[in-house]
């Protein structure tokens, strides 16, 4: 598949796109998958109009233009090609209005093993007359990335897409020592925000040897390494850490009797990396 080939010479792609009216803006949603599943920029060159605009829900400021877009995303991608294991993978998606999308999933370390469970972003692209980006919006939120359907179409992706092989090992008796359980709450005063104490209550009970860090996400300086790791937007929120390495992440108000059974079933086998094995 060449990236100068437009539309894109690939059976399975050209059929996914020729389900919706606008095709153009299908292409485009194919096209920004390959350019972060290959991690390769190329695929978005030539798409955009010059008016193009790139949002978020989760950020306030609106790039603006065909240079600035392209610096952010190709800069994006150099990033990412740097952190392997932090890589993403983008699925091709369908909206509830029933408009293509591109859904993206995204690893938060080596010990992550729920990431392809739920999208992080939805990524909604708006096409010009001439089949040009003029609109590339990230949806985070609301409605949530997870009410879109799959395809399980990742564009670019020869292999299979499943969890990252990993090795395991067997904890000991006292691998609660080693759990860390960080609260993300809104602001703490929210009564969703309390309701999410009260339930990691009943949780750290149930982890005696575990220690327990709430963050308030209004407070951005102090909670943005963690927050930035954890990879939530929405709140409140918990992940649960083994030796710094996230092992579970629950984004929304979670319960005590979902989440004692959900970290029992993570702590029982404990991930390591090659490297780590060796040194045990």
């Amino acid at each position: 598949m060449e990236k100068s080939t437009f539309p894109v010479d690939d059976a399975q792609l050209n059929g996914w796109c020729d389900e919706f009216p606008d095709t153009a803006q299908a292409l485009l949603c194919v096209r920004y998958a390959l350019a972060f599943n290959t991690m390769d920029a190329d695929w978005l060159k030539g798409t955009f109009a010059s008016t193009v605009t790139y949002g978020s829900q989760s950020v306030l400021e609106t790039l603006q233009g065909q240079e600035a877009v392209w610096d952010y995303l190709s800069g994006k991608i150099r990033t990412l090609r740097a952190k392997p294991a932090r890589r993403p993978r983008c699925e091709l998606g369908v909206s509830e209005t029933g408009r293509p999308c591109v859904l993206m999933y995204q690893p938060q370390g080596v010990y992550d093993r729920t990431w392809l469970d739920v999208p992080l972003v939805r990524v909604d692209i708006k096409t010009g007359v001439n089949g040009l980006a003029i609109e590339i919006f990230m949806i985070t939120v609301v409605p949530s990335p997870a009410s879109a359907k799959r395809s399980g179409i990742y564009p670019g992706v020869k292999e299979d897409v499943h969890e990252r092989a990993r090795r395991f090992i067997r904890p000991g008796d006292d691998y609660d020592a080693g759990l860390r359980f960080s609260i993300f709450l809104l602001d703490g005063e929210m009564s969703l925000d309390l309701r999410m104490m009260e339930e990691s209550e009943k949780v750290m009970a149930a982890f005696p040897g575990s220690i327990r860090s709430t963050l308030i996400t209004t407070q951005r300086t102090l909670a943005s390494d963690e927050l930035d790791q954890a990879g939530f937007i929405g709140f409140p929120s918990v992940a649960v850490f083994w030796k710094d390495e996230i092992i579970f992440r629950h984004e929304g108000l979670a319960f005590a009797d979902h989440l004692i059974p959900e970290i029992q079933k993570m702590t029982a086998l404990h991930v390591v990396t090659a490297a780590q094995e060796n040194k045990e």
